[in-house]
C-alpha cells in the first residue's frame, strides 16, 4: 500500500456522494489492502444486530446480509473500539461461526461514529490468511472512518426526508382539507387538489396569488399583520371567509403553523366549514324559534321585551304586551286531530303576523298561547285598538284540511311603564288579564289592573308572613276571664290570639284573621291554639287552678271529620279527665254547611269530654233549628247589643228575649263586652249567668292570670251587685 494509492482513492471520492461514495470506498479499500472481504454496517437500536449496506468480495459486490453481534469481534467494535486482529481470530472469537464457516484468519474494524458521538456502523474488513501490514490497514480505516460516517448519516436523512416527502405529499393529496405553503410575504408557494377544488382556481393559478386575494374579509395590511404575529407566536387557528373564483363566498377555518427554517414558511390548512355553519345557524334558529310556526320562543320574545323597554325608557312611550289564548283549540285537537291543529297554530301565525308592524314582536310560547309585543305606543288607546282588530281577525274562519273551523281568541293586556315591572313580572300579568278576559265570557281582551294587583301581592304577603309567624312561634294566647254574676267567681277564661310582631309589636286578631280566612292557615291556626290551651290549661291544674278554657274555632275546621281526628288524637297526647275543661266555641255562620253533618261531628267531639257554645249570637245567621240541632251547652251574646241596653230599649228587650230563648232549652248565657258594673247589674236582673268584658277584666297572658283571680277574690264591687 503506496502514499499514491491513497490520493488517488481521495481525487476518486470527491465527487462521490451518497450510496455512491460508500460502494466505491468499499471496493477501492477492498482492493487496495487486498482483502477477501469487506463491508460497511450499520447497527440496530440495541446494538444487537449490524446489517451490511455495502460488501466487497473478491472483485465484486455480494449480497448485503444481517447477523447477530454477540460473541463476535463486531460485538467490541459497537463498543466505540477499533479491533485489529492479524491472526487467529477464529479462536478469540470461537463462537463466531460465521468466521469459523468462511475461513478467517485475520480481522480489523473501526467504528462509525454520528454527529451526536453515538456509534451508529463500522467498517470491517476480513483475510482468509495472516494480516502482514495490520498496522497501516487499521490506520487508513480511521482515516475514512469520518467520511465514511457522514456519507451514512447524511443518506439515512436523505432517505428520511424523502420519506416524509412522499408520506407528506400522500397526505396533502388524499386530504379534504385545503393547504398552502406560503412564504413570510403571502406568496403561495404550493397547494393542493382539495383547495384547488375549494377555491375553484387552478394550481397554476393560484401560483401566481397572495393569500390576501382569496380572504374575502381582511385587507393586505391587515393580513400582513398578522403574518407577523404568527411569526412571533409560531401558529394560530381562527375563522375567515374565503372568495370563490366565480365570485361566491365561503366560510373557512384556519390553522396556521410557522417555521423559521430557510428564510421561514408558513403551513396552512384550510377546511371549508360551510356546512358547519349551516348547521350552527340551525342550531341557532331552533334556539330562539318556534319549529312549528317559525316564530321567536320565549327565549327569543324575553330578550326583545327587554330591549323594548329599555327602549321605552330612553323615550318615554309605551309598551303594550298582549297574552293571547286561543279559545276551543282543545276541542279542534281532540275532534280533528294534531294534524289539523298544528295547521291551526301555523294559520294563526301567518294571519296576525300580517297585521303587525316591523318593530312589533308576534311570539309563540307554548301550545296555543302567544304574545304580542307593541314597542312604542303614544298611548293606551294603541293598544286596544289592536287588541280588538286582533280578536277580529279571528271573526273569519279557518279552511283547514277540507274543514272549516271557527276559533276566537282571549287577550290579556298590560303596557309598560304603567305596570312598571320586570319581564317576567310582565308576562305574569298578562298571563292574569287572559285570564280575567276568559272569565268575561272569552273573545274580548282585558287589561291589567295594577291597583287590584298590588292588594292582592299584599295580600299574598300578609298570608306569608303569617305562615312565617307560626313557624318562628311568634304567635301569642291572651286570656279573658268570665265570671257568674251572682256571685262574682271565676267561672272560665276564654283564649285570644295575638301576634307579637317583630317589628308591629302586638297585634290583634283584626289585623291578621282576615288575611287568612278559607286559607290552609286558617286550620293550622286553629291546631296550634287548641295545642296551646290544652298545655296552658295541663299548666294551670298542676299549680292548683281548674277553670274551663274556651277557644274559638272556625267554621269551616269544625264541619271536616278531620278536626275530630285531630281533637282526639291531641287529647290522648294529655293527662285524663283534660277534656272537660275545654269549651269549643262555634260562630253562628252561614259556612257551617249541614246543619245534622255539623251536629254528627260536635256529638262525636262531645264523646270526648269537650262542651260548645255558640258565639256572637244574634249577629248573622243563626235559626232556632240551631238551639235543638246541635248540641251546645252556652250562648254567647254578642256584644253589639250589650253595650246599649241601658239606654236601648230595643236592645235590651232582644238580649232579653235571647236569654229566655236559651233558659227555654236549659241553656247559660254569657253576656260579651261587659265594660261598667251597671251593665252587669243590668244583666243579672234579666237572667243573664255569665259576663265578659274590659269591666271585668282585658286579656292577659297567662303568666298573670294566677296573680289576677287572687286578687278578683277580694274584688266586692262584682261579688255583691
Amino acid at each position: 500500500m503506496k502514499e499514491f494509492d491513497v490520493k488517488k482513492i481521495i481525487k476518486s471520492l470527491k465527487s462521490a456522494y451518497g450510496e455512491e461514495f460508500i460502494s466505491s470506498i468499499t471496493m477501492q479499500l477492498h482492493k487496495l489492502i487486498e482483502a477477501d472481504y469487506t463491508f460497511v454496517a450499520k447497527l440496530d437500536l440495541n446494538r444487537r444486530v449490524s446489517k451490511t449496506i455495502s460488501l466487497a468480495a473478491g472483485d465484486s459486490f455480494g449480497k448485503n446480509f444481517e447477523y447477530a453481534l454477540r460473541h463476535t469481534p463486531c460485538e467490541d467494535v459497537s463498543q466505540n473500539n477499533t479491533c485489529v486482529f492479524s491472526k487467529d481470530v477464529c479462536h478469540l472469537y470461537p463462537k463466531d461461526q460465521l468466521l469459523i464457516d468462511m475461513g478467517i484468519e485475520g480481522y480489523i474494524g473501526s467504528p462509525l461514529v454520528n454527529s451526536s458521538g453515538q456509534v451508529f456502523g463500522l467498517i470491517v474488513t476480513l483475510f482468509k490468511h495472516k494480516i502482514s501490514h495490520s498496522e497501516n490497514i487499521s490506520a487508513l480505516f480511521e482515516l475514512f472512518a469520518g467520511r465514511i460516517s457522514s456519507e451514512v448519516e447524511r443518506l439515512e436523512k436523505e432517505q428520511e426526508i424523502a420519506a416524509n416527502s412522499q408520506r407528506y405529499k400522500a397526505v396533502l393529496s388524499t386530504s379534504k382539507d385545503g393547504f398552502w405553503e406560503t412564504g413570510i410575504d403571502g406568496e403561495i408557494l404550493e397547494v393542493n387538489d382539495a383547495y384547488c377544488q375549494m377555491s375553484g382556481y387552478s394550481e397554476a393559478e393560484l401560483m401566481e396569488m397572495c393569500i390576501w386575494q382569496l380572504d374575502a374579509e381582511q385587507s393586505k395590511p391587515t393580513v400582513l399583520k398578522m403574518i407577523a404575529k404568527i411569526c412571533v407566536e409560531g401558529g394560530a387557528i381562527f375563522e375567515s371567509n374565503h372568495r370563490h373564483k366565480n365570485g361566491q363566498i365561503f366560510p373557512v377555518e384556519i390553522m396556521v403553523s410557522y417555521s423559521g427554517i430557510e428564510g421561514g414558511s408558513f403551513f396552512v390548512f384550510i377546511r371549508d366549514i360551510s356546512e358547519r355553519k349551516r348547521h350552527e345557524e340551525k342550531i341557532k334558529h331552533m334556539a330562539y324559534f318556534d319549529e312549528l310556526t317559525n316564530l321567536p320562543n320565549r327565549q327569543l320574545l324575553t330578550d326583545r321585551l327587554k330591549q323594548s323597554l329599555l327602549m321605552a325608557n330612553r323615550t318615554n312611550k309605551l309598551v303594550a304586551i298582549l297574552f293571547l289564548d286561543l279559545d276551543g283549540f282543545k276541542e279542534v285537537n281532540d275532534q280533528f286531530g294534531h294534524s289539523v291543529g298544528d295547521e291551526v297554530l301555523v294559520s294563526v301565525s301567518n294571519r296576525i303576523m300580517e297585521t303587525l308592524r316591523d318593530t312589533d314582536t308576534f311570539a309563540r310560547i307554548g301550545g296555543d298561547e302567544f304574545i304580542i309585543i307593541l314597542p312604542g305606543l303614544e298611548s293606551v288607546l294603541e293598544g286596544e285598538k289592536i287588541a280588538q282588530r286582533t280578536i277580529e281577525d279571528f271573526s273569519k274562519p279557518f279552511d283547514i284540511q277540507g274543514n272549516r273551523l271557527h276559533i276566537s281568541t282571549s287577550i290579556g293586556v298590560t303596557y309598560y311603564p304603567i305596570d312598571n315591572n320586570d319581564t317576567d313580572i310582565l308576562l305574569r300579568h298578562a298571563d292574569q288579564a287572559m285570564y280575567a278576559a276568559k272569565k268575561q265570557g272569552k273573545n274580548t281582551y282585558s287589561i291589567f289592573d295594577t291597583v287590584e294587583n298590588t292588594l292582592e301581592a299584599q295580600r299574598h304577603k300578609k298570608v306569608a308572613d303569617f305562615k312565617l309567624a307560626i313557624e318562628q312561634n311568634q304567635l301569642r294566647l291572651y286570656y279573658q276571664p268570665k265570671i257568674y254574676l251572682r256571685s262574682g267567681c271565676l267561672a272560665s277564661v276564654e283564649a285570644l290570639i295575638r301576634w307579637q310582631h317583630p317589628e308591629k309589636g302586638l297585634l290583634a286578631p283584626s289585623a291578621f284573621l282576615p288575611h287568612i280566612k278559607d286559607s290552609p292557615l286558617e286550620i293550622a291556626l286553629d291546631d296550634w291554639v287548641l295545642k296551646k290551651a290544652l298545655e296552658q290549661q295541663a299548666e294551670w291544674q298542676e299549680q292548683g287552678l281548674e277553670i274551663k278554657v274556651s277557644v274559638n274555632i272556625s267554621p269551616r275546621y269544625i264541619s271536616q271529620q278531620s278536626f275530630v281526628d285531630y281533637l282526639s288524637q291531641l287529647l290522648h297526647s294529655f293527662p285524663n279527665g283534660i277534656a272537660r275543661y275545654l269549651e269549643i266555641e262555634i260562630v253562628e255562620n252561614h259556612e257551617l254547611g249541614d246543619v245534622n253533618a255539623v251536629a254528627n261531628i260536635m256529638n262525636q267531639c262531645k264523646s270526648l269530654g269537650v262542651s260548645f257554645s255558640l258565639d256572637d249570637f244574634g249577629t248573622g245567621y243563626a235559626s232556632l233549628s240551631h238551639f235543638h240541632s246541635l248540641p251546645l251547652s252556652v250562648l254567647k251574646i254578642d256584644q253589639s247589643f250589650i253595650y246599649n241596653i241601658e239606654t236601648n230599649e230595643l236592645d235590651k228587650n232582644i238580649v232579653k228575649g235571647a236569654i229566655q230563648l236559651a233558659h227555654a232549652v236549659n241553656m247559660p248565657v254569657v253576656a260579651e263586652g261587659v265594660e261598667t258594673v251597671q251593665l252587669g247589674k243590668i244583666l243579672k236582673e234579666l237572667g243573664c249567668e255569665l259576663a265578659q268584658g274590659y269591666g271585668i277584666a282585658k286579656p292577659m297572658p297567662a303568666k298573670e292570670l294566677l296573680t289576677w283571680a287572687e286578687n278578683f277574690k277580694h274584688d266586692t264591687v262584682w261579688k255583691y251587685l
